[in-house]
Parts: structure tokens; sequence; C-alpha cells
């Protein structure tokens, strides 16, 4: 337990400010909130750090930089806490113009993120670190249409078991796509189902999971219980690598796949699997760059799961 302890605090390092802050094209700086976790995607160009705000649930702070050079994404970082302990929670990257996330980032790890068994706490709010008029109002569900559409959890509420506080802030607008329900409620959650079981790893080895949807150029919409617009995705993915450290901070084994759902005709999760590459190609984010990229480079070529078993 204290060697991921040391290790996430080495790997996550955290300071805030409120000047404009340049940032390098591939590898995330220690000045942005968490941005060198492993599991956050690259941040390319200046950002303008916001000052933090409390969470809206429990007694952490949320963090937010603009992307200077297109005002229109927010990065965000929403944390609690544990005992004396602040965790991050999860990580995204906000598109105001299409009122959803264009991924989350997060860690599965069970002694750092165990399963207390907290239940669903369905605590639909607004994230407090994002406009509220850039945000969808989704205290209900998007209006219907010729196609039901859930609020889909990019990050699942059941992959935050560790706290009523870190459950209920799953349930920011932020955290929420229009996805087509009876994919929602069954080939995606099946996924989610096992993914929340690969997270059983020895003390040294992390789970990195990046998810999100996928946007065409101009892509179709749908609209909140207010009649804001609402972008809908064609598709959605979830990236995963499995970082194994031999001591704290220093990788030296890294394995990934990742898997890819089409809005309609997709397959099984088992049959929906692609490379990270691929997804890379598909939406144009570097990630797992903080990892090492003498390991990353095969991970982020693989197709196979087999390692997750």
């Amino acid at each position: 337990m204290w060697q991921k302890i040391i290790l996430h605090a080495m790997l996550c390092s955290l300071s805030i400010g409120g000047a404009i802050t340049s940032l390098s094209a591939k590898v995330n700086p220690k000045n942005l909130p968490y941005a060198n976790c492993g599991e956050v995607p690259a941040i390319k160009g200046p950002v303008k750090l916001n000052p933090p705000v409390a969470e809206a649930f429990g007694t952490g702070y949320a963090y937010a930089a603009k992307l200077v050079n297109n005002p229109n994404l927010t990065y965000v970082v929403h944390t609690t806490h544990r005992g004396a302990a602040t965790l991050r929670n999860y990580t995204l990257l906000y598109d105001k113009t299409k009122r959803a996330a264009l991924w989350v980032a997060y860690v599965m790890q069970n002694d750092r993120y165990p399963d207390h068994n907290v239940g669903r706490k369905s605590a639909w709010h607004y994230d407090p670190a994002i406009p509220q008029s850039d945000q969808p109002n989704l205290r209900k569900s998007y209006l219907a249409t010729n196609v039901s559409y859930d609020r889909g959890h990019q990050l699942s509420s059941n992959s935050r078991q560790v706290s009523i506080s870190q459950n209920k802030e799953t349930y920011y607008f932020t955290n929420m796509t229009p996805q087509v329900a009876s994919l929602n409620r069954g080939k995606w959650a099946s996924l989610e189902r096992k993914e929340q079981g690969w997270d059983n790893l020895a003390s040294t080895d992390t789970l990195f999971v990046v998810t999100g949807p996928v946007f065409s150029k101009h892509p179709q919409t749908t609209r909140d219980v207010s009649g804001h617009s609402c972008a809908l995705p064609s598709g959605f993915f979830k990236v995963i690598v499995k970082a194994s450290f031999v001591t704290p901070g220093n990788c030296n084994h890294v394995q990934g796949v990742a898997f890819y759902f089409p809005t309609t005709g997709w397959h099984a999760w088992s049959e929906s699997n692609t490379s990270i590459d691929a997804i890379e190609k598909m939406t144009g984010f570097d990630f797992f760059a903080n990892l090492p990229l003498k390991y990353t480079t095969q991970a982020e070529r693989s197709t196979s799961y087999s390692f997750l078993k």
C-alpha cells in the first residue's frame, strides 16, 4: 500500500497558479494540476489556470485550465479525500460547443480505489469547475426523439465506490454524453463490468483508463431538458493500459488495448477490441504520453486484451 501512495505522489505532483503556462508538444508539464499522471492524455499549447473551486460534494477541490489556443476547451480535475489523503477522482477535457467531455481519464487500482459498495447516489449536478451556461441541463435525461438517449457516464458510477462523495462526483453533467439507451445498458455496460473486475492488481501495477465519445465533423444533435443543443457521438472508445512499476515511480512494463463501439451495429465487448493507435488516429489525442515511450510504443499497437484476464 505504501508503495502505491509514494508512486502516485511521485507521478502526480500538484501546484496551482493563475498565469498562462506554456505546454510542450507531447509531454504534460508538472505545473498543470495532475497533468503528469499516467492516465492523462497530452495537453498541447498554453493554458490559463483558474483558481480551484470546492467540489459540490465532500471536501475536495476541482481544478480547471482553459486552453488558450482553443477557448472552447477546458481541462478539469476532480478530487476527493480518503482520510488525510487527496485522491484524484477523474480528469476530463470539456468542449463547450458539444456540451460534452472529449475524454475522461481515471485510475482503476483496488488498493487506492477499493470497492466499498457505497451504491449509486444519482446526484445529478452541474460541474462546479465549468460555467453552468456551458453545460447541458441533465436533471432529467436528453429529450426523446426517434431514438432514446441515456445520460451515459464516461466514468461509471460503479467504478467509483470508495466513498459517497467520490460516487456523487461521477454524476456531474460534464461526465455525461448522450448514449443510445440500448448500448448504454447493454454491450457498453458489459465492458464497464469487465473493467471493474480488472482492477484487482498487484500493489505495483496500475490500470490507466481513458474513455470518450467520437464525434463526426458535423455531428447530429439532441437537446437537454432546457432545450440546449447537445452533439451526438458517432461512437465511444475506451483505451486501457496496465503499467507495472519495479520501484515507485519507475515504470518497467506497459501493456495496452482499446475498445470501440459505433452507435449503431455494435458487437460484444470481446469483439470490439482494437489498438490504442487506431483510437489516437480517430480522435487526434496522444494517450498515455506520460508513460515511457519505449514501453508504450508496442503497447499502443496491440489489439489483445489477454493481459486483463
